[in-house]
């Protein structure tokens, strides 16, 4: 069951707000790691913290498990999806094929306008770590990641990166630890953008690599033994 002050960092919502809207902040709580894997998702719960009635709990809640955020279970409710130590290398694994053939497409289509998006967000990221918040550093990292892949201009490539982009949220849940503020992150990310600055393809297609190794290793460090 969910800790009760898991809830009580979830601002309320206007009373006309739709499930889309709420399944977002449901969203961004999995992420920021106030909600982690196995926890349950009470409506009545969620519709006090949000100030909106169960209705566009249920529907938000229902969309999350579609997406596989959130797993129902018969009789007991709604938790938290999470995965194994397995399935979280094999997460990495696919985005480092992704997010490489993503890298080389931006290299050929040479596209400067999408180099500075990915600066933008390098930025939120650096600013978010010098006020310390891991919330922040985390959605633009992932930010980061979805707006690489979309410069390859490929629906089918954002389709499968929209899946992994999910799972990665629930890897970052599923440690049974608190997430870790870690800027070398943060250091990865500016030598990824300044390889694509310099349309070094060899470099680029290595550090994305490296990037995702490391990515394992923090997920595995957030495990609990």
């Amino acid at each position: 069951m969910s800790k009760p002050d898991s809830f009580e960092g979830l601002e309320p919502v206007s009373r006309q707000v739709t499930a889309a809207v709420i399944a977002e902040r449901i969203r961004e709580a999995i992420t920021d790691g106030r909600f982690q894997a196995g926890d349950q998702l009470g409506e009545a719960q969620l519709a006090a913290a949000l100030g909106v009635s169960r209705g566009p709990i249920r529907e938000a809640l229902q969309r999350l498990i579609q997406e596989g955020l959130l797993r129902s279970e018969p009789n007991r409710g709604v938790f938290v999806e999470g995965l194994d130590e397995d399935e979280i290398r094999d997460v990495y694994y696919a985005r480092t094929i992704l997010e490489r053939a993503a890298a080389a497409r931006l290299l050929e289509r040479q596209d400067e306008g999408a180099i500075e998006e990915l600066q933008r967000h390098v930025d939120e990221m650096r600013s978010a770590a010098r006020k310390r918040d891991l919330a922040g550093v985390a959605r633009s990292d992932l930010e980061f990641h979805k707006a690489l892949v979309a410069t390859a201009k490929s629906k089918r490539l954002t389709r499968m990166f929209e899946t992994l982009l999910t799972e990665t949220r629930i890897a970052l849940t599923s440690g049974g630890k608190a997430l870790q503020l870690d800027t070398t992150i943060i250091a990865e990310h500016h030598d990824l953008l300044e390889a694509l600055r310099a349309k070094d393809r060899r470099r680029v297609l290595v550090l994305v690599e490296k990037h995702m190794q490391s990515g394992v290793r923090r997920r595995m460090r957030d495990v609990a033994p």
